[in-house]
């Protein structure tokens, strides 16, 4: 435990821990399961990213082969939302071509996970 350690072992030892959830990080391998399982889908990975602004979050990444036989990479970032005490992931991330974008329904049954559309202001 960080706290009974001298302090520069506390801050060397404690500075990495994530702030991520282990219900964060639960979603984020329910929905790296399922998109293994999409055909077509490859190198996928379940993972603690850290944007500036953003902040440490899981994150969900993999690869796919487009229409057009190019190899496109989704990188599926997974936020709680508080109202609803659920994890979501923007649409707009999802490639319409990729294996997951017919599928977030099947997705949402599975796994404690939700898609979400921002919504711009006027």
């Amino acid at each position: 435990m960080c706290l009974v350690m001298p302090a520069a072992l506390l801050i060397a030892a404690c500075a990495n821990i994530p702030k991520v959830t282990a219900s964060a990080l639960e979603a984020a391998q329910c929905m790296a399961d399922f998109v293994k399982a999409r055909p077509g889908v490859e190198d996928v990975v379940s993972r603690i990213d850290n944007e500036p602004g953003v902040g440490e979050h899981a994150t969900v990444a993999y690869s796919f082969r487009d229409h057009a036989g190019y190899i496109r990479r989704d990188v599926v970032p997974i936020f709680l939302d508080p109202a609803r005490g659920l994890y979501g992931f923007p649409l707009t991330v999802i490639s319409a071509e990729g294996p997951l974008a017919p599928a977030t329904s099947d997705l949402e049954k599975k796994c404690p996970i939700f898609g979400y559309l921002i919504l711009g202001g006027i």
